[in-house]
Protein backbone atom coordinates (compact mmCIF):
# COMPACT_ATOMS: atom_id res chain seq x y z
CA UNK A 1 0.00 0.00 0.00
CA UNK A 2 1.13 3.53 -0.78
CA UNK A 3 -0.02 4.62 2.69
CA UNK A 4 2.21 2.09 4.42
CA UNK A 5 5.22 2.96 2.27
CA UNK A 6 4.91 6.71 2.83
CA UNK A 7 4.43 6.28 6.57
CA UNK A 8 7.45 3.97 6.78
CA UNK A 9 9.62 6.42 4.83
CA UNK A 10 8.53 9.24 7.15
CA UNK A 11 9.48 7.24 10.22
CA UNK A 12 12.85 6.38 8.70
CA UNK A 13 13.45 10.07 8.11
CA UNK A 14 12.69 10.81 11.76
CA UNK A 15 15.23 8.20 12.84
CA UNK A 16 17.81 9.54 10.39
CA UNK A 17 17.54 13.05 11.84
CA UNK A 18 17.45 11.77 15.43
CA UNK A 19 20.49 9.51 15.12
CA UNK A 20 22.48 12.31 13.44
CA UNK A 21 22.19 14.58 16.48
CA UNK A 22 25.53 15.26 18.16
CA UNK A 23 26.11 15.56 21.93
CA UNK A 24 25.83 19.36 21.86
CA UNK A 25 22.51 19.20 20.00
CA UNK A 26 21.19 16.53 22.35
CA UNK A 27 21.87 18.84 25.27
CA UNK A 28 19.33 21.34 23.90
CA UNK A 29 16.43 18.88 24.31
CA UNK A 30 13.57 19.15 26.80
CA UNK A 31 14.83 15.97 28.44
CA UNK A 32 17.60 17.88 30.20
CA UNK A 33 15.15 19.13 32.84
CA UNK A 34 13.89 15.61 33.62
CA UNK A 35 17.44 14.25 33.74
CA UNK A 36 18.57 16.96 36.17
CA UNK A 37 15.47 16.43 38.34
CA UNK A 38 16.07 12.67 38.41
CA UNK A 39 19.67 13.19 39.47
CA UNK A 40 18.55 15.63 42.16
CA UNK A 41 16.10 13.08 43.53
CA UNK A 42 18.68 10.28 43.46
CA UNK A 43 21.00 12.54 45.46
CA UNK A 44 18.34 12.64 48.20
CA UNK A 45 17.39 16.27 47.59
CA UNK A 46 13.73 15.87 46.61
CA UNK A 47 12.82 19.02 48.53
CA UNK A 48 14.68 21.10 45.91
CA UNK A 49 13.32 19.50 42.74
CA UNK A 50 11.70 22.79 41.76
CA UNK A 51 14.37 25.10 43.19
CA UNK A 52 15.68 27.19 40.30
CA UNK A 53 19.21 27.52 41.67
CA UNK A 54 19.46 23.75 42.10
CA UNK A 55 18.22 23.22 38.57
CA UNK A 56 20.66 25.70 37.06
CA UNK A 57 23.55 24.10 38.92
CA UNK A 58 22.51 20.70 37.57
CA UNK A 59 22.24 22.04 34.02
CA UNK A 60 25.66 23.67 34.22
CA UNK A 61 27.25 20.48 35.57
CA UNK A 62 25.61 18.60 32.71
CA UNK A 63 26.97 21.04 30.14
CA UNK A 64 23.50 21.96 28.97
CA UNK A 65 23.35 24.25 25.96
CA UNK A 66 22.83 27.92 26.81
CA UNK A 67 19.57 27.77 24.83
CA UNK A 68 18.22 25.09 27.18
CA UNK A 69 19.29 26.66 30.48
CA UNK A 70 15.88 28.29 30.78
CA UNK A 71 14.12 24.91 30.85
CA UNK A 72 12.63 24.38 34.29
CA UNK A 73 11.42 21.07 35.65
CA UNK A 74 7.62 21.41 35.66
CA UNK A 75 6.42 17.79 35.66
CA UNK A 76 4.88 16.25 38.79
CA UNK A 77 7.38 14.99 41.40
CA UNK A 78 6.87 11.33 40.52
CA UNK A 79 8.20 11.97 37.01
CA UNK A 80 11.62 12.48 38.54
CA UNK A 81 11.28 9.15 40.34
CA UNK A 82 10.25 7.37 37.13
CA UNK A 83 13.16 8.96 35.25
CA UNK A 84 15.67 8.02 37.95
CA UNK A 85 16.70 4.65 36.42
CA UNK A 86 17.38 6.38 33.11
CA UNK A 87 19.61 8.94 34.84
CA UNK A 88 22.01 6.13 35.84
CA UNK A 89 23.40 6.43 32.31
CA UNK A 90 25.46 9.33 31.02
CA UNK A 91 23.27 12.06 29.60
CA UNK A 92 23.56 11.24 25.88
CA UNK A 93 22.89 7.53 26.42
CA UNK A 94 20.06 8.33 28.82
CA UNK A 95 18.49 10.65 26.27
CA UNK A 96 18.62 7.96 23.57
CA UNK A 97 17.21 5.22 25.80
CA UNK A 98 14.43 7.41 27.20
CA UNK A 99 13.38 8.62 23.74
CA UNK A 100 13.20 5.04 22.44
CA UNK A 101 11.26 4.02 25.55
CA UNK A 102 8.66 6.72 24.89
CA UNK A 103 8.45 5.68 21.23
CA UNK A 104 7.89 2.09 22.34
CA UNK A 105 5.05 3.18 24.65
CA UNK A 106 3.46 5.13 21.78
CA UNK A 107 3.76 2.11 19.48
CA UNK A 108 2.21 -0.09 22.17
CA UNK A 109 -0.70 2.36 22.51
CA UNK A 110 -1.34 2.18 18.77
CA UNK A 111 -1.13 -1.61 18.72
CA UNK A 112 -3.69 -1.80 21.53
CA UNK A 113 -6.01 0.50 19.59
CA UNK A 114 -5.60 -1.55 16.42
CA UNK A 115 -6.39 -4.78 18.28
CA UNK A 116 -9.34 -3.47 20.32
CA UNK A 117 -11.06 -1.09 17.87
CA UNK A 118 -14.36 -2.31 16.36
CA UNK A 119 -13.16 -3.17 12.87
CA UNK A 120 -15.58 -5.08 10.64
CA UNK A 121 -14.38 -8.64 10.21
CA UNK A 122 -13.88 -8.00 6.49
CA UNK A 123 -11.26 -5.27 7.10
CA UNK A 124 -7.85 -6.62 5.99
CA UNK A 125 -5.10 -6.68 8.61
CA UNK A 126 -2.81 -4.88 6.19
CA UNK A 127 -5.19 -1.92 6.14
CA UNK A 128 -5.48 -1.93 9.94
CA UNK A 129 -1.69 -1.99 10.24
CA UNK A 130 -1.44 0.80 7.66
CA UNK A 131 -3.73 3.03 9.71
CA UNK A 132 -1.64 2.29 12.80
CA UNK A 133 1.55 3.13 10.93
CA UNK A 134 0.03 6.38 9.67
CA UNK A 135 -0.89 7.28 13.25
CA UNK A 136 2.70 6.64 14.33
CA UNK A 137 4.27 8.62 11.47
CA UNK A 138 2.85 12.03 12.44
CA UNK A 139 5.19 14.96 13.03
CA UNK A 140 4.51 14.78 16.76
CA UNK A 141 6.37 11.46 16.84
CA UNK A 142 9.44 13.06 15.31
CA UNK A 143 9.36 15.78 17.97
CA UNK A 144 8.80 13.16 20.67
CA UNK A 145 12.07 11.56 19.62
CA UNK A 146 13.98 14.83 19.26
CA UNK A 147 12.92 16.16 22.66
CA UNK A 148 12.69 12.79 24.46
CA UNK A 149 9.34 13.92 25.84
CA UNK A 150 6.90 12.06 28.10
CA UNK A 151 3.86 11.80 25.84
CA UNK A 152 4.22 8.10 25.10
CA UNK A 153 3.02 7.53 28.66
CA UNK A 154 -0.21 9.51 28.16
CA UNK A 155 -0.91 7.86 24.79
CA UNK A 156 -0.55 4.42 26.38
CA UNK A 157 -2.72 5.40 29.33
CA UNK A 158 -5.47 6.62 27.00
CA UNK A 159 -5.30 3.42 24.93
CA UNK A 160 -5.50 1.31 28.10
CA UNK A 161 -8.50 3.32 29.30
CA UNK A 162 -10.19 2.70 25.94
CA UNK A 163 -9.42 -1.01 26.23
CA UNK A 164 -10.88 -1.09 29.73
CA UNK A 165 -14.09 0.64 28.65
CA UNK A 166 -14.46 -1.67 25.67
CA UNK A 167 -14.03 -4.70 27.91
CA UNK A 168 -16.41 -3.42 30.59
CA UNK A 169 -13.74 -2.60 33.19
CA UNK A 170 -14.50 1.05 34.02
CA UNK A 171 -12.48 0.99 37.23
CA UNK A 172 -9.29 0.27 35.33
CA UNK A 173 -10.17 3.01 32.83
CA UNK A 174 -10.15 5.50 35.69
CA UNK A 175 -6.85 4.15 36.98
CA UNK A 176 -5.23 4.33 33.54
CA UNK A 177 -6.19 7.96 32.91
CA UNK A 178 -5.31 9.12 36.42
CA UNK A 179 -1.90 7.44 36.51
CA UNK A 180 -0.70 8.17 32.98
CA UNK A 181 -1.59 11.85 32.99
CA UNK A 182 -1.15 12.41 36.72
CA UNK A 183 2.47 11.25 36.76
CA UNK A 184 3.47 13.14 33.63
CA UNK A 185 1.23 15.98 32.38
CA UNK A 186 -1.99 16.51 34.34
CA UNK A 187 -2.69 19.77 32.48
CA UNK A 188 -3.55 17.72 29.37
CA UNK A 189 -6.33 15.81 31.14
CA UNK A 190 -8.93 18.42 32.13
CA UNK A 191 -11.38 17.40 29.42
CA UNK A 192 -10.79 13.69 29.97
CA UNK A 193 -11.48 14.08 33.69
CA UNK A 194 -14.75 15.85 32.87
CA UNK A 195 -15.61 13.03 30.44
CA UNK A 196 -14.90 10.40 33.08
CA UNK A 197 -16.93 12.16 35.78
CA UNK A 198 -19.91 12.77 33.47
CA UNK A 199 -20.08 9.08 32.55
CA UNK A 200 -21.21 8.57 36.14
CA UNK A 201 -19.56 5.17 36.59
CA UNK A 202 -18.77 4.64 40.25
CA UNK A 203 -16.01 2.16 39.55
CA UNK A 204 -14.32 4.52 37.08
CA UNK A 205 -14.50 7.39 39.56
CA UNK A 206 -13.32 5.12 42.37
CA UNK A 207 -10.39 3.91 40.30
CA UNK A 208 -9.36 7.45 39.38
CA UNK A 209 -9.66 8.68 42.97
CA UNK A 210 -7.75 5.70 44.34
CA UNK A 211 -4.98 6.14 41.76
CA UNK A 212 -4.74 9.88 42.47
CA UNK A 213 -4.58 9.27 46.21
CA UNK A 214 -1.91 6.65 45.68
CA UNK A 215 0.16 9.08 43.58
CA UNK A 216 -0.06 11.77 46.26
CA UNK A 217 0.97 9.35 49.00
CA UNK A 218 3.81 7.95 46.88
CA UNK A 219 5.01 11.48 46.12
CA UNK A 220 5.03 12.42 49.81
CA UNK A 221 6.85 9.23 50.77
CA UNK A 222 9.40 9.29 47.95
CA UNK A 223 9.92 13.01 47.37
CA UNK A 224 8.76 14.60 50.60
CA UNK A 225 6.08 17.09 51.59
CA UNK A 226 8.05 20.16 50.52
CA UNK A 227 8.90 18.81 47.09
CA UNK A 228 5.31 17.65 46.55
CA UNK A 229 3.80 21.01 47.51
CA UNK A 230 6.37 22.91 45.44
CA UNK A 231 4.90 21.38 42.27
CA UNK A 232 1.93 23.76 42.56
CA UNK A 233 4.10 26.75 41.66
CA UNK A 234 6.36 24.97 39.15
CA UNK A 235 4.58 25.93 35.89
CA UNK A 236 5.14 29.64 36.60
CA UNK A 237 8.91 29.16 36.50
CA UNK A 238 8.85 28.25 32.79
CA UNK A 239 6.24 30.74 31.63
CA UNK A 240 8.75 32.65 29.52
CA UNK A 241 10.42 29.65 27.88
CA UNK A 242 7.52 28.90 25.50
CA UNK A 243 5.82 32.14 24.38
CA UNK A 244 2.03 32.01 24.55
CA UNK A 245 1.55 32.51 20.76
CA UNK A 246 3.50 29.27 20.15
CA UNK A 247 0.99 27.14 22.06
CA UNK A 248 -1.25 24.86 19.99
CA UNK A 249 -4.45 24.94 22.05
CA UNK A 250 -6.89 27.75 22.87
CA UNK A 251 -4.01 29.65 24.44
CA UNK A 252 -2.05 29.74 21.21
CA UNK A 253 -5.14 30.39 19.09
CA UNK A 254 -6.05 33.50 21.07
CA UNK A 255 -2.58 34.89 21.68
CA UNK A 256 -1.43 34.33 18.09
CA UNK A 257 -4.35 36.40 16.86
CA UNK A 258 -4.50 39.02 19.61
CA UNK A 259 -2.00 40.93 21.70
CA UNK A 260 -1.75 39.99 25.37
CA UNK A 261 -4.24 41.59 27.73
CA UNK A 262 -7.34 41.01 29.81
CA UNK A 263 -9.47 40.35 26.74
CA UNK A 264 -7.19 37.54 25.59
CA UNK A 265 -7.15 36.00 29.06
CA UNK A 266 -10.95 36.04 29.21
CA UNK A 267 -11.25 34.43 25.77
CA UNK A 268 -8.83 31.66 26.75
CA UNK A 269 -10.72 31.01 30.00
CA UNK A 270 -14.11 30.94 28.25
CA UNK A 271 -12.82 28.64 25.51
CA UNK A 272 -11.33 26.25 28.07
CA UNK A 273 -14.53 26.21 30.10
CA UNK A 274 -16.62 25.45 27.01
CA UNK A 275 -14.23 22.65 26.04
CA UNK A 276 -14.52 21.04 29.47
CA UNK A 277 -18.33 21.36 29.38
CA UNK A 278 -18.51 19.74 25.94
CA UNK A 279 -16.21 16.93 27.06
CA UNK A 280 -18.55 16.29 29.97
CA UNK A 281 -21.54 16.24 27.61
CA UNK A 282 -19.77 13.67 25.45
CA UNK A 283 -19.14 11.55 28.52
CA UNK A 284 -22.80 11.60 29.43
CA UNK A 285 -23.86 10.69 25.88
CA UNK A 286 -21.39 7.80 25.68
CA UNK A 287 -22.62 6.45 29.02
CA UNK A 288 -26.21 6.28 27.77
CA UNK A 289 -25.21 4.73 24.43
CA UNK A 290 -22.07 2.52 24.45
CA UNK A 291 -21.99 2.58 20.62
CA UNK A 292 -20.87 6.21 20.86
CA UNK A 293 -17.78 5.49 22.97
CA UNK A 294 -15.16 5.81 20.20
CA UNK A 295 -16.23 9.15 18.77
CA UNK A 296 -17.17 10.61 22.16
CA UNK A 297 -13.82 9.66 23.72
CA UNK A 298 -12.05 11.04 20.65
CA UNK A 299 -13.88 14.34 21.03
CA UNK A 300 -13.12 14.51 24.75
CA UNK A 301 -9.43 13.93 24.03
CA UNK A 302 -9.31 16.67 21.40
CA UNK A 303 -11.16 19.06 23.71
CA UNK A 304 -8.80 18.14 26.53
CA UNK A 305 -5.83 19.14 24.40
CA UNK A 306 -7.53 22.33 23.25
CA UNK A 307 -8.15 23.55 26.80
CA UNK A 308 -4.64 22.65 28.00
CA UNK A 309 -2.78 25.83 28.99
CA UNK A 310 0.47 24.41 27.57
CA UNK A 311 0.23 22.33 24.38
CA UNK A 312 3.11 21.71 21.97
CA UNK A 313 3.67 19.53 18.92
CA UNK A 314 4.89 16.43 20.78
CA UNK A 315 1.70 16.40 22.89
CA UNK A 316 -0.33 15.67 19.76
CA UNK A 317 0.86 12.04 19.78
CA UNK A 318 -1.83 11.44 22.41
CA UNK A 319 -4.24 11.47 19.46
CA UNK A 320 -2.47 8.61 17.64
CA UNK A 321 -4.57 5.77 19.11
CA UNK A 322 -7.64 8.00 18.70
CA UNK A 323 -7.17 8.05 14.92
CA UNK A 324 -7.11 4.25 14.83
CA UNK A 325 -10.35 3.65 16.68
CA UNK A 326 -12.13 6.47 14.80
CA UNK A 327 -11.25 4.93 11.43
CA UNK A 328 -12.45 1.55 12.71
CA UNK A 329 -15.72 3.04 13.90
CA UNK A 330 -16.17 4.85 10.58
CA UNK A 331 -16.08 1.50 8.79
CA UNK A 332 -18.77 0.18 11.10
CA UNK A 333 -20.94 3.26 11.01
CA UNK A 334 -21.58 3.81 7.29
CA UNK A 335 -22.11 1.90 4.08
CA UNK A 336 -19.34 0.72 1.76
CA UNK A 337 -19.37 3.68 -0.60
CA UNK A 338 -19.35 6.27 2.18
CA UNK A 339 -16.84 4.33 4.21
CA UNK A 340 -13.98 5.22 1.92
CA UNK A 341 -14.86 8.91 2.08
CA UNK A 342 -15.09 8.78 5.87
CA UNK A 343 -11.74 7.09 6.11
CA UNK A 344 -10.12 9.48 3.66
CA UNK A 345 -11.47 12.42 5.65
CA UNK A 346 -10.09 11.07 8.93
CA UNK A 347 -6.70 10.11 7.55
CA UNK A 348 -6.46 13.25 5.45
CA UNK A 349 -7.28 15.31 8.51
CA UNK A 350 -4.53 13.53 10.43
CA UNK A 351 -1.99 14.31 7.71
CA UNK A 352 -3.16 17.93 7.62
CA UNK A 353 -2.77 18.18 11.40
CA UNK A 354 0.74 16.77 11.15
CA UNK A 355 1.73 19.26 8.47
CA UNK A 356 0.11 22.18 10.28
CA UNK A 357 2.08 21.29 13.39
CA UNK A 358 5.32 21.59 11.41
CA UNK A 359 4.26 25.04 10.24
CA UNK A 360 3.31 26.09 13.78
CA UNK A 361 6.29 24.73 15.70
CA UNK A 362 8.23 27.59 17.26
CA UNK A 363 6.12 30.17 15.44
CA UNK A 364 5.49 33.14 17.75
CA UNK A 365 4.14 35.52 15.10
CA UNK A 366 0.92 37.35 15.94
CA UNK A 367 -1.67 37.90 13.22
CA UNK A 368 -4.65 36.27 11.53
CA UNK A 369 -5.14 33.30 11.25
CA UNK A 370 -2.62 32.60 14.01
CA UNK A 371 -1.66 29.02 14.77
CA UNK A 372 -3.17 26.44 12.41
CA UNK A 373 -3.29 23.41 14.71
CA UNK A 374 -5.99 24.74 17.07
CA UNK A 375 -8.24 25.52 14.10
CA UNK A 376 -7.96 21.91 12.95
CA UNK A 377 -8.53 20.65 16.49
CA UNK A 378 -11.68 22.78 16.65
CA UNK A 379 -12.91 21.15 13.43
CA UNK A 380 -12.17 17.70 14.87
CA UNK A 381 -13.98 18.56 18.10
CA UNK A 382 -17.03 19.85 16.22
CA UNK A 383 -17.09 16.69 14.07
CA UNK A 384 -16.90 14.51 17.19
CA UNK A 385 -19.75 16.34 18.93
CA UNK A 386 -22.03 16.34 15.88
CA UNK A 387 -21.26 12.71 15.06
CA UNK A 388 -21.87 11.61 18.65
CA UNK A 389 -25.21 13.40 18.70
CA UNK A 390 -26.35 11.60 15.54
CA UNK A 391 -24.57 8.24 15.48
CA UNK A 392 -26.29 6.02 17.99
CA UNK A 393 -29.07 3.86 16.58
CA UNK A 394 -27.47 3.47 13.12
CA UNK A 395 -24.21 2.22 14.65
CA UNK A 396 -25.99 -0.36 16.79
CA UNK A 397 -27.99 -1.67 13.83
CA UNK A 398 -24.85 -2.08 11.75
CA UNK A 399 -22.99 -3.77 14.60
CA UNK A 400 -25.86 -6.23 14.95
CA UNK A 401 -25.77 -6.90 11.22
CA UNK A 402 -22.08 -7.82 11.22
CA UNK A 403 -22.08 -9.71 14.53
CA UNK A 404 -21.34 -13.46 14.35
CA UNK A 405 -24.39 -15.69 14.19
Amino acid sequence: MVLVALAALTLLRYFEVWTALGPDQVRTSDYTSSYVAAQTWRAGDGAHLYDRATQLAGHQALGTSHDALGLSYVNPPLSAVVAAPFSLFGYVTSYRVFALFQLFLLLLAIVIAVRVAPWPRSTPWLFRAGVGLLALAASGTGELLLQAQWDGVEALGLALAYLAWRRGWPGWAGVAIALSFGITKPHLAFGLVAFLIARGERRALGGAIAATGGMVMASILLVGVHGTLAFASAPATSAGVSPLPTMLGFTGLVYSNLQTGMGAEVLVAVGAALAVALAAALGSLSRRDPAKLEIALAGATVLSLLCAPHLLIHDLVVLAPVLVWCVARAEQAVGDRLTSWSEFALMGGWIALSEAALVDVGNAAVGVPGRLVPWLLLVAAAWSVLTTLGSGHRVRRLEAAVAPG
